[in-house]
């Protein structure tokens, strides 16, 4: 890890490959550098991680530092914080950037005791004013948004998925990548392998459009015509409010919202949703929504870019008549 840079992303490995979440941290830096000068460097821990590291310096011109291991291989959060803590107090970074998933979720605050630094969770806006940087994040459910000034010394941060979208290297000059065995000594935990999910889970990393459903659907056999709307998209999923998941008309893996899926597909189709702040923080990494529901006050318009007041059914089932081929119609995206 570099001494004396201003930002340093680190990126967790599952597998070889870079664990979710990654492009938010890129592009929250990059929002940091437009508005105030500083230097960033990416480190990964991984074991076997140099294709997945070549890939982020080209993408992003930022140097990358891969710390290699073979406990690495897999997310350990005894491992994160033994190998993390020290580097982090050599580099002196301002600031240190990770994705808020499941692992930075874990690993970032316990380093942060470790270390005496600061710690702010859930980010998901940033700006400048006068040379001082703000962070801000969500509170009680997305009815209010926290504001937040770091102190001096080392904040680190954890970054929601879908906030920031990184514009990239734009053809400029790739960064370097050099690697760095670690040669850690055992962990007194191990990790012994993921156990297969009771149920598919939804498709939602990959998804460019998200068609997702709420109790103003009507009932259970209305998804028919949720699944149309979907098919009609490729690299569509289906997904769901929580009193939806609640009622059994869809499994948890497709809820979204504070207690389930953060998502951020180009284009995001709230059916029958009223938008209640904890389904709004979920959604709200949408490039483009479209809102249809029956009420004109419903809160899920004022995350939308196109509000349409109309019956659900119907006016999907025009959307659907007007596809130029049946083909769609018989697709299910699931």
């Amino acid at each position: 890890m570099p001494n004396h840079c201003d930002i340093v992303i680190v990126m967790e490995s599952v597998g070889g490959r870079i664990a979710a979440g990654a492009e938010a941290p890129l592009g929250m830096a990059e929002r940091i550098r437009e508005q105030t000068p500083c230097t960033v460097r990416v480190v990964i821990l991984g074991w076997e991680v140099n294709d997945a590291a070549r890939e982020i310096a080209c993408g992003s011109g930022y140097d990358v530092t891969v710390i290699s291991d073979p406990v690495l291989a897999d997310y350990t959060h005894e491992a994160y914080r033994r190998i993390l803590g020290p580097r982090i107090q050599e580099a002196l970074p301002s600031y240190v950037l990770a994705a808020d998933n499941a692992f930075g979720a874990e690993w970032v605050p316990s380093v942060a005791v470790d270390i005496g630094a600061g710690c702010i969770t859930g980010v998901d806006r940033v700006d400048c004013t006068d040379g001082a940087i703000s962070l801000y994040k969500d509170l009680l459910g997305g009815k209010v948004k926290g504001r937040y000034g770091p102190k001096d010394g080392i904040t680190l941060v954890t970054v929601q998925p879908g906030s920031f979208r990184p514009k990239g290297n734009d053809g400029g000059l790739p960064g370097t990548v050099t690697v760095i065995e670690s040669n850690e000594p055992p962990a007194t935990t191990q990790f012994l392998g993921y156990l297969e999910p009771m149920t598919q889970t939804a498709d939602f990393n990959d998804a460019r459009v998200i068609v997702a459903a709420g109790m103003g659907i009507g009932g259970q056999e209305n998804l028919l015509w949720i699944r149309r709307l979907a098919a009609l998209f490729p690299k569509a999923a289906v997904g769901g409010t929580r009193l939806v998941c609640d009622q059994n008309w869809l499994g948890y893996e497709r809820q979204i919202g504070v207690t389930g899926a953060t998502v951020s597909p180009a284009l995001y189709i709230a059916c029958g949703i009223s938008g209640a702040a904890q389904h709004r923080v979920g959604m709200r990494g949408a490039g483009f929504v479209v809102a249809i529901n029956t009420d004109p006050h419903a809160p899920i318009f004022s995350e939308a870019d196109i509000c349409i007041v109309e019956e659900l059914v119907p006016f999907i089932q025009l959307v659907v008549d007007a596809c130029p081929t049946d083909e769609a119609k018989e697709n299910d995206p699931e």
